[in-house]
């Protein structure tokens, strides 16, 4: 391994300009506390250009720090619990919206779920799965798809399977106006639900001014998407996933997978449509 990869691979990657490295930060879930990043920011005043870059992934890269001060400023970050990202083969970082805790059509804490699995997946040893090429992860809050679940290669779309309850429904018709997939029609003394068509958005336990609407929230897995050189959309092959630790385990099986059948250079998705997505299917069931 030439001294440039091992440089990259622990976060500080070569620039154009030589002798010079952009040093890009782990991040998890787009989420950086105020007093980390005054941190960043002096470590770019001292180190860099004064500038810091935010990624379309959602790190922190702090850009034009010389090579003779990379240790400094590793030494620095590691003193304000702060590190480089890590850039091996593996789990990058994993990008969340702000979700339920924040927006109004969130339908799970997508900040709670980027830590858990940053810490299940990638912090505890243990649990690691070797795989050959890097492995993207995002996670957004309910179908209106702000990280582009598609688009990683694994995504988590929130999801809300509902229930309604017809003793208070005044057929105010609400639900049938904000529902996208036309899966409610509403009478002035009926009202049908069409689960076939149900996009599990949420919009109407989110607009019912009666609170008829409930159900239950979960997540939509999907698998194998790209969005770079080429472009595949991921997929999704199973039901709505409720239970943390069944979302876990899926996501080790996919790279149990990844980890026997990928070749080296090779991302999640192009080995899924070399072998065919039946053999995905049948070995993820």
């Amino acid at each position: 391994m030439t001294d440039l990869k091992a440089l990259k691979q622990s976060g500080f990657i070569p620039q154009r300009q030589e002798g010079l490295f952009c040093l890009r930060v782990k991040v998890t879930g787009g989420l950086v506390p105020v007093d980390k990043m005054l941190i960043l920011a002096d470590i770019a005043e001292k180190y860099g250009a004064g500038k810091l870059h935010l990624t379309s992934r959602q790190s922190v890269e702090i850009p034009f720090i010389k090579r003779k001060n990379i240790e400094a400023v590793r030494q620095r970050l590691s003193e304000n619990g702060l590190a480089p990202a890590d850039l091996r083969p593996g789990i990058r970082t994993i990008a969340a919206c702000q979700g339920s805790e924040v927006c109004q059509c969130g339908l799970i804490n997508s900040q709670d779920k980027a830590q858990m699995l940053q810490k299940r997946l990638v912090d505890e040893p243990e649990r690691q799965i070797p795989i050959p090429h890097k492995f993207k992860i995002g996670i957004t809050g309910c179908p209106n798809n702000c990280l582009k679940a598609e688009e990683h290669d694994i995504g988590l779309k929130g999801a809300l399977i509902p229930s309604y309850n017809a003793e208070d429904c005044t057929h105010c018709g609400l639900c049938q106006k904000v529902c996208p997939a036309q899966a409610i029609k509403v009478s002035k003394t009926d009202l049908t639900y069409e689960s076939d068509k149900c996009i599990h958005c949420g919009r109407c336990r989110n607009k019912c001014p009666e609170n008829c609407w409930t159900g239950q929230e979960g997540i939509h897995l999907y698998f194998g998407g790209l969005f770079g050189n080429t472009i595949q959309a991921g997929r999704i092959l199973g039901p709505t996933v409720t239970d943390d630790n069944a979302i876990v385990a899926i996501i080790q099986k996919a790279l149990s997978y990844f980890e026997t059948n990928g070749r080296k250079g090779e991302r999640f998705g192009r080995t899924i449509t070399r072998l065919g997505w039946d053999d995905f299917r049948s070995y993820m069931e």
